[in-house]
């Protein structure tokens, strides 16, 4: 299997010795990488949540704090977009659409256009869905919930959203630093708020699990990505690695914070 790149920022240069040609190398190698796992593991997936969980972090390798950016962030998730969807489209086989649609599903905000309109052009040539497209369109946001919290020297509040994804009961949390302008430390999954809610809601110990309406805790959840996309990330709490929750959940974060409430 073979990419052809071409680097925008030096069109109808070859790699050479500059600093250009050497970021245009590396970046094509990560392009080539990302597309070989979503061309490899796409196809094979049995469900939405698998496929979204590929795309988000085929799109979270691309991502830097604005002031780490070398453009606008818009702009360049507008030129990730442009490029998956260039590759895939040339590409034209069933392995093609099933990667399309998973960062589609999972994808950032500026990715989601360009490999949808890819996505829909190599489906109205001929080529087939992937086995699990049928039911991308069944997520519905259930609860929404928050709870706050201190540790190793931070308040944390968590944003709980809980998600029927295709049938399955899933938990998106996201830890958000209150003492930090509220950029996110940490996103997970997990799937039981009920007994996550039984476990950690202890007023002795100064937590509360609050329930709130699901559109409030989306919108405080964009906000908390728009903050740590300018900001960027902060401490995790817990074990976590820094950036690594956030760069790989953060495309989910934002279908999952769009998506028709309770």
């Amino acid at each position: 299997m073979s990419f052809t790149w071409r680097d925008p920022s030096i069109p109808g240069t070859r790699p050479g010795p500059s600093a250009s040609a050497w970021k245009a190398h590396a970046t094509a190698t990560i392009v080539h990488a990302t597309l070989e796992a979503l061309l490899d593991t796409a196809p094979a997936v049995s469900d939405p949540l698998a496929a979204e969980l590929l795309g988000s972090d085929a799109c979270g390798v691309w991502w830097a704090p604005a002031d780490e950016a070398d453009v606008a962030p818009a702009e360049h998730e507008h030129l990730v977009g442009r490029t998956y969807a260039a590759h895939l489209e040339q590409l034209a086989t069933p392995a093609a659409v099933a990667a399309l649609r998973a960062l589609q599903l999972g994808g950032s905000d500026g990715v989601v256009p360009e490999v949808e309109a890819a996505a829909e052009r190599l489906v109205e040539s001929g080529l087939p869905e992937p086995p699990w497209w049928p039911d991308a369109g069944r997520i519905a946001a259930l609860r929404g919930a928050r709870l706050s919290w201190d540790d190793d020297g931070h308040r944390y509040t968590s944003l709980l959203l809980e998600v029927d994804r295709a049938g399955d009961v899933v938990t998106m949390a996201v830890a958000t630093l209150d003492d930090c302008a509220g950029v996110i430390g940490d996103v997970l999954l997990f799937s039981d708020l009920d007994g996550f809610g039984a476990v950690v809601d202890d007023p002795a110990d100064d937590r509360r699990l609050e329930w709130l309406d699901v559109p409030a805790v989306q919108g405080l959840i964009r906000r908390a990505i728009d903050r740590t996309d300018l900001l960027g990330t902060g401490d995790p709490p817990g074990t976590s690695e820094p950036e690594v929750g956030y760069v790989a959940l953060r495309g989910l974060a934002q279908r999952w914070s769009h998506a028709p409430g309770a």
